[in-house]
């Protein structure tokens, strides 16, 4: 496993022809890994499936490590922003433990989808895509995971300023991807263990709730 980050594109398009041609290739390269796995995934196979010939495609990426690297990033967008969506639309939220559970879930299956997709490079760069990282690298940080919960969070106690609550979250979130990330490195054959889950929501809850147990001693002093 690298710390390493994967290859990049070598450029990005600009023109809508050029853009239509990058998505053709990376809807291709899913295609690829979905429907004939990972080792079928080659330079004339992408040619053969996007109808793009190889010199454009070098054109765009060095490498098919890129292409993947592009396709992986390209899904963790849409992904987070559907999963923005959900939480959005969970209404049902009467605890913080739902909401730990649910960031839980919602990261398992990013593991999933990313091993499904191409289990050689995801765990060859599994620190580079740290849902976190690549979250704030989308989105510029977790405000807007922040924001959703946050009103959940001061249900409980009011007399914590706002500032208090937004950074102890963003401890808890943090907290939550460190748990993960390092069962992925060194024990990945628990991730879809329950008891994973179990004490990850255990440890996050037991954050929040010495770190608001002392803002508020302060707040009282």
């Amino acid at each position: 496993m690298s710390d390493i980050s994967p290859p990049k594109p070598r450029k990005h398009p600009k023109q809508e022809r050029s853009q239509h041609t990058v998505t053709a290739i990376l809807d291709s390269c899913k295609k690829i890994l979905i429907e004939h796995g990972e080792e079928s995934l080659t330079s004339g196979k992408l040619e053969q499936i996007s109808g793009v010939a190889k010199g454009s495609i070098y054109q765009y990426f060095p490498n098919t490590d890129a292409i993947i690297a592009s396709t992986i990033e390209r899904e963790f967008e849409i992904y987070a922003k559907a999963g923005l969506l959900r939480l959005e639309q969970q209404v049902k939220f009467t605890s913080l433990e739902e909401v730990i559970e649910f960031f839980v879930d919602e990261t398992v299956t990013w593991y999933r989808k990313m091993s499904n997709l191409h289990s050689k490079f995801y765990e060859q760069y599994l620190l580079h895509y740290n849902p976190g990282s690549q979250f704030s690298e989308q989105f510029g940080s977790f405000d807007k995971i922040i924001t959703q919960i946050s009103p959940l969070l001061k249900s409980f106690n009011t007399a914590i300023p706002d500032r208090e609550y937004r950074s102890t979250l963003s401890g808890m979130l943090r907290l939550i991807i460190w748990m993960f990330m390092d069962a992925a490195r060194f024990k990945p054959e628990i991730i879809f263990n329950p008891s994973l889950k179990h004490q990850i929501v255990a440890t996050a809850l037991a954050y929040v709730s010495s770190t608001l147990y002392q803002n508020t001693d302060f707040e009282n002093q």
